[in-house]
């Protein structure tokens, strides 16, 4: 079936069947209610999580079977198994809508948006030494990417003023890359390999590519009928959410921007991760011993690592441990 230029090849799936950990290469996705684990070639689909209020955001770390995600109306972060077991909270108080989460998997930290307070944070993936990492000139604060690998972090910002900005993982070198031409900048993925930026404009209806400092802008995708919200990368296969045409999940070619394939999920699609290795290369650095001397946070830099404090605490003298006393 063709639609508005999309055509249509997948089924609408039943899920019925019992929860099952998926196998990489696959996907994560929110559809507010639960988070179903999705093959990579959009065939079928499972539910591993069942009965959220409201879940948007979801990411995953690979080498620890953990998916992440947020719930906008618990107004909490939680964590479980893959195979959706082991559901925990680990963030529950002063936080408002978050839209936005990344796992930093080399150093077991996650950032995340928040659009209530209108800030970016960072903490462990247990919840513990939460830190406020940015929190000025931020509007609406959305899609959230690291880069562990080039120690960067990058956001989407669809307020008044849309913007995609980056900075150190620490949060300091900020700079907005984008900043003309956008609608409703929803989210954000990285491709490693390439220092290439996509992201999803539900206002402009496409989906469009840069590098990490926002030249060579292209636009891959566009179709005035779709609402993007959710995207990630798979090699050269972009997967994103749509709440227009599918409400469900599309596959589009990156070299070609044509729809590969698309699946039909029950629910409004939000967030959506891709559950794959090859996202989360493994690398070697300073804060992957014993936390780099720090006492609490060891957040990479181009330049190395900065040691760094939960909100409310102060760095002490010797530049690693910290002090309850701000």
């Amino acid at each position: 079936m063709l639609y508005h230029g999309i055509r249509f090849t997948a089924v609408i799936f039943c899920i019925l069947s019992i929860a099952k950990a998926c196998q990489q290469p696959c996907l994560f996705v929110s559809n507010t209610t639960n988070i179903l684990s999705v093959r990579a070639d959009l065939t079928s689909s499972t539910p591993v999580l069942h009965n959220l209020n409201r879940a948007v955001a979801v990411d995953v770390h690979v080498t620890r079977r953990l998916v992440f995600w947020s719930d906008v109306t618990d107004k909490r972060i939680k964590r479980a198994s893959v195979d959706g077991s082991d559901v925990k909270i680990i963030v529950n108080y002063f936080i408002g809508v978050c839209d936005g989460l990344a796992v930093e998997w080399t150093t077991d930290l996650i950032y995340w948006s928040d659009t209530t307070l209108n800030n970016i944070e960072v903490a462990r993936i247990d919840g513990t030494n939460r830190r406020t990492l940015i929190s000025d000139n931020l509007d609406e604060p959305r899609g959230v990417a690291v880069d562990p690998l080039s120690r960067l972090i990058f956001w989407t910002d669809w307020g008044k003023e849309p913007k995609i900005e980056r900075a150190y993982l620490n949060g300091e070198n900020r700079r907005t890359i984008v900043s003309s031409s956008l609608g409703w900048p929803n989210d954000i993925t990285l491709d490693h390999r390439y220092y290439k930026i996509y992201w999803v404009d539900a206002l402009n209806d496409k989906i469009e590519s840069s590098d990490y400092s926002g030249n060579h802008r292209t636009t891959l995708f566009h179709n005035p009928v779709v609402h993007p919200f959710g995207v990630d990368l798979l090699s050269t296969s972009l997967f994103w959410t749509d709440w227009n045409t599918v409400r469900g999940v599309h596959k589009l070619d990156v070299s070609t921007g044509a729809v590969q394939s698309n699946i039909i999920l029950s629910g409004t699609t939000m967030g959506i991760a891709v559950f794959d290795s090859s996202r989360q290369p493994s690398s070697i650095h300073s804060c992957q011993q014993n936390n780099g001397g720090c006492s609490h946070l060891c957040l990479l830099t181009p330049i190395g690592y900065d040691c760094a404090c939960p909100t409310g605490y102060g760095l002490g003298s010797d530049g690693r441990t910290c002090n309850t006393c701000k």
